[in-house]
């Protein structure tokens, strides 16, 4: 959320913009599901353990930006 928000802030050209806030969504997505890939490979967590961390990590991601825009609309 916050590299979106650097990249959307900055002043280069919209194009520019968009790709590179795709190539950081996928590259991050790719980080995330290949480190839970790895876990379940190594046997350190189940197939639940990973659904659950990311059902959490979902619901926190959702309340924190709600948060940070909340507090956006306050200092602006």
């Amino acid at each position: 959320y916050v590299l979106i928000n650097v990249i959307k802030n900055s002043k280069k050209q919209p194009t520019t913009k968009k790709l590179l806030i795709t190539i950081s969504i996928i590259c991050l997505s790719l980080f995330v599901v290949i480190t839970a890939i790895s876990r379940m490979y190594l046997g350190q967590h189940y197939l639940s353990d990973i659904v659950v961390g990311a059902v959490l990590g979902v619901i926190f991601f959702i309340i924190t930006t709600i948060i940070l825009k909340k507090i956006e609309k306050k200092l602006n």
